[in-house]
């Protein structure tokens, strides 16, 4: 699976493009577990609150949205620190009614930028789940091509040649190699993958196996629906077969 991680520490819009995207899929689904079903995405009112949660948990996007009042050490007073002194009549004169709508103005300022850099990042998001579901497909018909060609098979000669051990390997350094392979990073994922254990079409519990294709296939329309909005292909552009396909959040 592809790690978005840093990239989702860095581009928040990013992060709250896939996570309002997977609203869109039931993974255990007993027919359609691939399928992107765009009605099922958040409307604006549900990004708004789930965004508006996220900058208030998160003060670094927004420190004045819990922020108490700054008192420098020679201002601070027990009188500071009374509730009495933070009335309308009380000796200290700043508005905190004008504080709290400044501070609320400031944050709704924040969650509409966070909003509209979630709609921008959400076809690069679409592009990257396409692109790994293709990754993670398997299609027979390619398991049924000759391995190599008669190039390839000649630069995989080349290349043995070019990586051969200068002496044997014994008993130990390849199990030392084995222990290696399998705890690099695609090992550990291969271990973690929906069906653990299993190369074949179901796994144990005698499920099928999840249409990595498919997945792509229908998360590509999405995308195209995204592009077609924002303006960066037209209608005519696109195949007629695939414009009465394709999945539009106007949102």
């Amino acid at each position: 699976m592809i790690d978005f991680e840093y990239a989702n520490a860095n581009t928040p819009g990013l992060e709250f493009a896939n996570h309002f995207t997977e609203w869109c899929y039931n993974y255990h689904h007993p027919e359609s577990s691939y399928a992107c079903n765009t009605k099922a995405y958040p409307t604006p009112e549900e990004q708004h609150r789930f965004i508006r949660s996220y900058v208030m948990h998160r003060p670094q996007f927004n420190p004045a949205a819990s922020a108490t009042p700054k008192i420098t050490p020679k201002e601070a007073s027990v009188s500071s620190f009374m509730l009495d002194a933070r009335t309308p009549g009380g000796d200290n004169k700043v508005d905190y009614v004008a504080e709290e709508k400044a501070r609320e103005e400031a944050m709704e300022r924040q969650i509409e930028a966070l909003l509209r850099e979630t709609k921008v990042w959400r076809i690069a998001n679409s592009a990257q789940w396409v692109a790994w579901g293709i990754v993670q497909a398997k299609v027979p018909e390619l398991d049924d091509m000759p391995k190599l060609s008669k190039t390839a098979a000649i630069l995989d000669k080349i290349r043995q040649r070019a990586h051969a051990p200068s002496a044997p390997l014994d008993a130990a350094v390849k199990a030392l190699q084995a222990d290696a392979k399998a705890d690099r990073p695609e090992g550990r994922l291969q271990e973690e993958s929906h069906h653990e254990g299993s190369d074949e079409d179901e796994d144990e519990d005698g499920e099928e196996e999840f249409d990595y294709l498919t997945y792509a296939q229908d998360r590509a329309l999405f995308f195209w629906g995204d592009c077609l909005q924002f303006g960066l292909v037209k209608e005519e552009e696109l195949p007629a077969s695939l414009r009465g396909q394709l999945k539009i959040v106007t949102y």
